[in-house]
């Protein structure tokens, strides 16, 4: 039996058909009584399966009404989701225990703590950077395979070919990754995302002299206009769209 506890989570009051006080849970669909709840309408939406808490506004079709203890030393409640459903969440500037922890990828990565918060921010930063120069690998690649085509055997051909697929399969991975990441609704993990893009940009132009052309979303990309650059005190900028040169005949 769960005993009284202080309430996670800020639920919108309502009156049942019967005429008794609830909580709205569901996104507001559904009026739950905490009539025989020591706790009233304190009590919060609680998933029966995951043990989730949830707010009046997020999905939950199988929640319940409970009471709940409040544990001031937690990071974060729950076990964890992959989006706040109500928009935006800082994890760094709520106040402890005041919104839910975010699993990131998968149910096993559950940021409920401060440094496991702080790993997926730095891993995130780093998956923002390595997407963007991956860029740089296509073209070499890409002039190899004409070379061997010519010269090497269908062996050869087929190992560069293997090698430009698996680069290819890298590339997607974390583009749709990054995607994800930024779908959390986290404004920390939003902004490592669109940090780490900007980033290796950056050096991309500054060390390779190249600047990639593209949309500004890793998995879903714009129409692809290629126009030339030149930055102020600087050599020209070769422009590579998706990795390709086109004025390397």
């Amino acid at each position: 039996d769960r005993q009284v506890g202080r309430q996670l989570f800020t639920t919108t009051t309502c009156t049942t058909t019967n005429g008794e006080p609830g909580i709205e849970c569901w996104m507001g669909n559904s009026c739950l009584s905490v009539a025989d709840l020591p706790c009233g309408e304190s009590a919060n939406c609680v998933d029966q399966s995951t043990n989730v808490i949830y707010q009046s506004s997020d999905m939950c079709m199988d929640c319940i009404a409970e009471c709940v203890y409040h544990n001031t030393s937690s990071y974060c409640t729950g076990s964890g989701t992959t989006m706040f459903m109500d928009g935006f969440h800082s994890q760094l500037l709520s106040p402890v225990n005041s919104v839910q922890c975010i699993n990131l990828f998968f149910t096993t990565w559950t940021l409920d703590n401060s440094v496991k918060f702080a790993f997926a921010c730095i891993g995130v930063l780093l998956m923002g950077i390595i997407w963007r120069l991956m860029f740089n690998l296509f073209a070499p690649l890409n002039s190899y395979l004409d070379r061997i085509r010519r010269i090497g055997s269908r062996s050869h051909v087929l190992a560069v070919l293997l090698i430009i697929s698996f680069v290819l399969f890298v590339q997607i991975t974390l583009s749709y990754s990054l995607m994800l990441a930024a779908m959390t609704f986290s404004y920390e993990l939003f902004f490592m995302v669109v940090s780490g893009i900007t980033i290796g940009h950056v050096v991309n132009l500054l060390c390779f002299n190249e600047l990639v052309q593209g949309g500004g979303s890793p998995c879903c990309n714009d129409d692809g206009k290629i126009d030339t650059y030149t930055a102020p005190s600087m050599n020209p900028v070769k422009v590579v769209y998706h990795g390709v040169d086109p004025y390397d005949k």
